[in-house]
């Protein structure tokens, strides 16, 4: 296991879910870092981390489609963007014009392999998110699911 997930998971089992988003917040160009849930037709924020904000809150529910995150839904796969404005993939897209404009964020499945929600790093900046946080982000998936999905 790599330092930085078997600190992750010290965190997380130590302090709890809050405390272990911000280690990966701290790992990542973005400010935000956050654990979303679908709630088809919404997605919904379970906990998340700002690096500017200590008291961050949570999230206002948004339509699901109108996300990044629903692009991880509707794949099945973990998604990227460094900059949504010049990113080819997202022309025309109503995505492309949100708030958010870097975005890494890696599908969450629960334990009998349903697609559940996203772990995920955003920015409204674009950002150079890099190999290392976004692998990161991946490992630290599972980890994330047994401990938020198993209790």
């Amino acid at each position: 296991m790599p330092d930085n997930l078997r600190q992750f998971q010290q965190i997380l089992d130590k302090s709890g879910l809050q405390a272990a988003l911000r280690f990966l917040n701290g790992k990542a160009p973005h400010r935000y870092t956050g654990l979303f849930r679908f709630s088809s037709p919404l997605l919904s924020n379970v906990a998340l981390a700002d690096a500017w904000d200590d008291g961050a809150s949570l999230l206002e529910a948004a339509p699901l489609n109108e996300t990044f995150c629903g692009l991880v839904r509707s794949t099945e796969a973990a998604f990227q963007t460094d900059d949504a404005t010049i990113d080819p993939r997202l022309s025309g897209h109503v995505l492309a014009t949100n708030a958010v404009q870097s975005y890494c964020g890696v599908p969450l499945y629960d334990g009998s392999g349903e697609l559940h929600g996203t772990l995920c790093h955003f920015d409204t900046r674009p950002c150079d998110i890099g190999h290392q946080a976004a692998t990161l982000l991946e490992m630290a998936a599972p980890l994330v699911r047994d401990h938020v999905l198993s209790k």
